[in-house]
Formats: C-alpha cells, structure tokens, sequence
C-alpha cells in the first residue's frame, strides 16, 4: 500500500502480536486521528465489531507496547522534541512587530526581509501584498497570546487544577 509506514522488524515485535494487530498499531497512528474504530477495520476487523475489537486491542499490552514504539520512531524521523516544540513557542511569543517594521517620518516601512532572522520570520502567519495605485502589504504574526498560555501550560505555570500534596486530617472530637 502506498503512503503506508514499512512493518518494524519481526524479532523488534512482541511475540504475541498477530498480523492484523500489528496492522492495527499502524493503522491507528497513521491519520494522527487515534481512532481505534476506523484503525481496526482499516487492519481487517469486521466494521460490525470494530469499536468492541478497538477498545480491547488498545489494552493489549503488546499492543500499546508497539504503538508507542511507532510514535517515538517517527517523533525522533520528524526530530520532534520537547525542546523544538518549547524554542518555537518561544519564537512567536517573543516576536516583535518591531522585527519587520519601523516608523520613519511618521511612515510605516517594512524591514528587508532579506536582513530578518529565521528567528523572527517563523512568528509570521501570513504575509500579502496588493497593487494598485497605492502598493498595500500586510504582515500577520502568529497568535503570541495563545503561544504564551500554551507555554506556561507546559512549564506549568498556570494550572487548571489546584493540586493538594499534604491534605488535612479532620478530626471529629464528637
């Protein structure tokens, strides 16, 4: 099949893994939708029994085993880390209008593009150009405020839930 990932190693696979249930796995990561109904019946499993089959193969420690040794492989292919996720958060956080524009004579000009860092020009969303008369460009900078939130969420420096390490004891003296 074509666009579909090549099956690990036999000897890499836990021994009690058929090849439909290898199948699954694959199936499973291939549309980043983690649908363990569409994935089995894509490997083979009757669509009337497909969701039972589904919830059953994602308990299957074998099972889970190689699905998560499928996501870190292409992870470390598409050399996604921690690290990359948290530096590109940054980039559009900390971005600066500033970067691509400057104020001369009370006249907005845009900075040669050529002179902005690879740093700076991953925050731009969207970049246009209109012509006419009077040459229109507009730049579009990613979300800084939801890159920010999101950051402080993987710091965890904001919480949803407050967390209580040492509860109290009550006592009753009825």
């Amino acid at each position: 099949m074509a666009g579909r990932p090549k099956l690990p190693k036999i000897d890499d696979l836990p021994i009690d893994l058929t090849d439909q249930m290898v199948r699954f796995c694959h199936e499973y990561l291939i549309d980043n939708k983690y649908n363990a109904t569409k994935a089995a019946i894509r490997a083979g499993y009757s669509p009337k029994t497909a969701k039972q089959a589904g919830s059953r193969l994602l308990k299957h420690p074998g099972v889970r085993d190689l699905i998560d040794k499928l996501e870190a492989d292409r992870l470390g292919r598409l050399s996604i880390t921690a690290d990359r996720i948290r530096n590109e958060l940054a980039m559009i956080g900390f971005s600066r209008m500033d970067s691509f524009v400057e104020v001369k004579n009370n006249r907005l000009k845009f900075k040669d593009f050529d002179k902005i860092s690879k740093l700076d020009l991953a925050a731009v969303a969207e970049i246009s150009q209109k012509s006419g008369n009077v040459s229109e460009r507009s730049i579009k900078l990613h979300g800084k405020v939801a890159a920010l939130e999101l950051m402080a969420k993987i710091e965890k420096m904001l919480t949803e839930k407050v967390e209580i390490t040492n509860p109290p004891k009550i006592v009753d003296d009825v």
